[in-house]
């Protein structure tokens, strides 16, 4: 078992290469593709023991992963963007106000189309997790939407300010055995340890899948 600790703010984007079993299940795809076989099977290959090249290209890939889901759960669950009031201060017929990029912070202005936002998203959670973030974080609809060309934000959002988490000290394990395979799916283990702003710790335990059409993914939002 491999332990890296980071700081989430700190973690810098790499280029991976994917060794032994991942090439088994990229394999296992080619043949698919081949036979003219359309999309993923599933079918379970069973637990493996990944090589330490891989284990640390998957440790790599996780770090960055966490970055990105402290950015969403800062856009769609905690913080939101900044809007516009609506006309006469009442809240727009189609419910949504129009975001002001010139408000938003430095560190989220390249999120301030939808786009962008999906592209976020869906480079960061399975197309399942990705979709319902995108379409219904909160339960109440999509948290934004193409307002007349511009960034809406739902009306119905609240800002979460007593969230008590610390971000900037995250520390994570990441597994190489029992790693769960199918013919195109690697399931790695991750358990995410993170603090509460008095101190106390928690664990949350989570799945990083490696999937040959897509890379690696949270299957979580991680909070």
């Amino acid at each position: 078992m491999m332990t890296v600790v980071t700081a989430v703010v700190a973690v810098a984007v790499a280029s991976f290469v994917y060794f032994r079993v991942t090439e088994y299940v990229n394999e296992r795809y080619r043949e698919r593709q081949a036979a003219n076989i359309e999309g993923a099977s599933g079918v379970a290959v069973g637990t493996v023991t990944v090589s330490g090249d891989e284990l640390a290209a998957a440790n790599k890939a996780a770090g960055e992963l966490i970055a990105r889901n402290y950015t969403v759960l800062e856009l769609f669950y905690l913080q939101g963007l900044p809007h516009f009031p609506g006309p006469y201060n009442q809240t727009p017929e189609d419910g949504y106000f129009e975001v002001d990029s010139a408000g938003v912070s430095a560190e989220y202005k390249a999120y301030t189309s939808l786009d962008a936002c999906a592209a976020l998203v869906n480079s960061t959670y399975t197309p399942e997790k990705a979709a319902q973030i995108l379409n219904n974080p909160r339960g109440y609809g999509a948290l934004y939407v193409n307002k007349d060309g511009k960034l809406g934000v739902n009306a119905k959002f609240v800002r979460l300010d007593d969230y008590d988490t610390n971000w900037a000290d995250v520390s994570y394990t990441l597994s190489g055995e029992n790693v769960t395979a199918t013919d195109t799916t690697l399931d790695f283990t991750l358990d995410i340890t993170l603090k509460k702003t008095d101190g106390t710790a928690y664990t949350v335990r989570t799945v990083l899948r490696y999937d040959v059409t897509g890379g690696y993914r949270l299957t979580e939002l991680i909070k």
